[in-house]
């Protein structure tokens, strides 16, 4: 959390005690959102608060991203610890299960899909595309860990711009 604080600060302007923080290592969504975000790569409209403010921003998240809404796990993978949101009743059941086991979260703008790609990038180059498919219309969770299937892809299938945003951003997460 303080890496991703520190280069918001930072990309916005503002000063900070110790800017070395900024060069911790990407270990959250949060900070790899942050700085996707800083430099210019599209990431869903996020919000994140400190877990005792979330317990009473349900109207803040479903004003600013709309509903459904998805809450995720900062730390989590595999599609642990995220939820479709679509009522006071299910944030408060989310909050209440990741609160439990400590759990930081983060609100994001749900954009509905058929799919989802997994590009991967070694070096600088495009080497694998993987594009998942959720198991049924109960989730909108396309992870193979969750049912899911993969299905391979040539290089080419993907556009130009996602092929240059997806080694760019794996340029800025090193």
């Amino acid at each position: 959390i303080t890496a991703a604080l520190a280069h918001y600060c930072i990309d916005n302007g503002t000063k900070i005690l110790d800017p070395i923080v900024q060069h911790f290592p990407t270990t959250s969504k949060l900070y790899e959102y942050t700085i996707l975000s800083n430099n210019g790569i599209r990431i869903p409209n996020s919000i994140f608060v400190s877990p005792l403010a979330l317990k009473d921003s349900f109207d803040t998240m479903s004003e600013g991203l709309g509903l459904p809404l998805v809450l995720k796990g900062i730390h989590e993978s595999q599609g642990e610890y995220n939820y479709l949101v679509h009522t006071h009743h299910e944030y408060e059941r989310a909050l209440k299960t990741a609160n439990a086991d400590q759990i930081y979260l983060i609100a994001q703008k749900f954009i509905p899909n058929e799919s989802d790609y997994r590009v991967l990038v070694f070096g600088q180059e495009i080497e694998l595309v993987i594009e998942r498919t959720k198991a049924s219309k109960d989730t909108h969770l396309n992870n193979t860990s969750k049912g899911g299937s993969a299905i391979l892809h040539d290089i080419d299938h993907l556009p130009p711009e996602v092929r240059h945003d997806s080694l760019r951003a794996a340029a800025l997460l090193g």
